[in-house]
């Protein structure tokens, strides 16, 4: 299992991530070259296999997609999966394995989750699924995350929103749950979103 992502400027959902994601057998960030934070050396240690790249005009919606489909055409990967730095799939190996042989794609249901009162300062070493619980099931967050490796000329579209060049009956019935961190907790998105995103606007 691979799975494949892109990051600019996240060294503090970084470590989530890889945490979140470490029973796959491989992790590939594309690694925007802009990035100027300690994600870097993050990766490095955390051993994920980096594909330093560079937009040539600032962040393009329709260049990421591009460049997210060709990783997945050089996976080995008998499933890959694809995620933005902020989406936190809950499935495992053993959930994969009772995939149906004929479903070639599932999808994930990602709900946006927000701090609760009750809820703790966010810790990287403890399980996503029990930090944040708070928040809503967004309808235009089912995506086509979840692909079998090796189908030829499919790729994704702006987002990872949908999946192309595949027949939507290969797709498996059952979304699997998954939860979206942009406002996970003001510690991070505030900046992450305004400061952080404001020049880099497709």
């Amino acid at each position: 299992v691979e799975v494949i992502t892109m990051m600019y400027n996240e060294e503090f959902l970084a470590p989530f991530f890889l945490n979140h994601y470490g029973w796959a057998d491989k992790i590939t960030v594309l690694l925007d070259q802009d990035t100027d934070d300690d994600t870097t050396a993050i990766l490095v240690q955390a051993k994920a296999n980096i594909i330093p790249f560079a937009f040539p005009d600032g962040m393009d919606d329709g260049l990421k997609p591009k460049l997210m489909s060709d990783a997945y055409h050089l996976s080995t990967g008998d499933w890959v999966m694809v995620a933005d730095a902020d989406e936190f799939i809950f499935i495992d190996k053993n959930d994969l394995a009772k995939i149906d042989s004929s479903c070639q794609v599932a999808t994930v249901s990602l709900s946006n989750v927000y701090r609760h009162t009750t809820e703790s300062n966010l810790d990287p070493l403890q399980s996503i699924k029990s930090q944040r619980s708070h928040g809503y099931l967004d309808p235009a967050y089912t995506k086509p995350s979840i692909v079998r490796g090796g189908i030829s000329g499919i790729y994704w579209g702006p987002g990872h929103h949908n999946l192309y060049g595949i027949d939507p009956a290969n797709y498996y019935s059952t979304p699997f749950p998954g939860v979206h961190w942009a406002n996970a907790d003001p510690c991070f998105c505030v900046e992450r979103r305004i400061k952080g995103r404001r020049n880099r606007q497709s």
